[in-house]
């Protein structure tokens, strides 16, 4: 994984000249609760699922990389789950913010 971090970091920065990033920022939802999600999504919206999560190899791989990588690149990880469930979306948004340095104030009337 390493080299290929290697030659992705310098075909994309390096060749393409594309900026990098000032921080990343990693929405962590193991493989087991993504399949529920997507099973759920197909079931509510009768929306196919497509090739890639199909392939419950492919969800496990993907994330086993993404963990790597938020590992060896410093990434600031967040996780998305809680108790084998999905956390609230305005939980991850306050912390995803918190995380970033920015704050909100609540809209009080």
């Amino acid at each position: 994984w390493d080299s290929f971090l290697s030659w992705l970091f310098d075909f994309e920065y390096e060749k393409l000249e594309l900026p990098r990033p000032d921080h990343v920022f990693y929405l962590e939802m193991p493989p087991t609760i993504c399949r529920q999600l997507i099973a759920k999504r197909a079931a509510e919206s009768g929306r196919a699922v497509d090739i890639h999560e199909k392939d419950s190899a492919h969800l496990d791989r993907a994330y086993s990389s993404a963990l790597y990588a938020a590992q060896r690149l410093g990434w600031t990880k967040i996780p998305c789950h809680e108790q084998g469930h999905p956390r609230n979306l305005n939980e991850i948004l306050m912390e995803l913010l918190e995380k970033a340095g920015l704050s909100v104030q609540p809209d009080v009337k």
